[in-house]
């Protein structure tokens, strides 16, 4: 899928870590490229045209259209937090600083009756 979706550029990213963490830097590099493009109200379908590019760990990634290089939609795109191996990330627009919360409810069969 790498090949297919990714650029040459972002391919060389994810090669330019150790084969254990690869796998989950696709996961993180494809969630931020499909809140992306979400957020553009493109779908899913347009993957393959946006590039991420992270240009440093204390930098926000950046969404580029590769169609036209642009930027695209004016918006930040962020890693959320992750455990358990999940991947997640958040689109919103403007590109003002960003902090967010995450709540962990848990629920067993008892809530769902009467």
């Amino acid at each position: 899928m790498a090949k297919r979706y990714f650029s040459s550029e972002e391919n060389e990213i994810i090669f330019s870590y150790p084969d254990e963490m690869r796998k989950q830097i696709f996961y993180n590099m494809w969630t931020l490229k499909k809140v992306y493009v979400k957020a553009t109200g493109r779908g899913i379908g347009d993957i393959g045209s946006v590039d991420i590019s992270i240009s440093s760990e204390n930098s926000a990634p950046l969404a580029i259209n590769k169609a036209n290089g642009s930027m695209g939609l004016d918006c930040t795109i962020c890693q959320l937090l992750q455990e358990n191996d999940y991947a997640d990330g958040l689109a919103v627009e403007g590109k003002e600083k960003y902090s967010y919360e995450i709540f962990n409810f848990q629920m067993d069969d008892n809530d769902f009756t009467n």
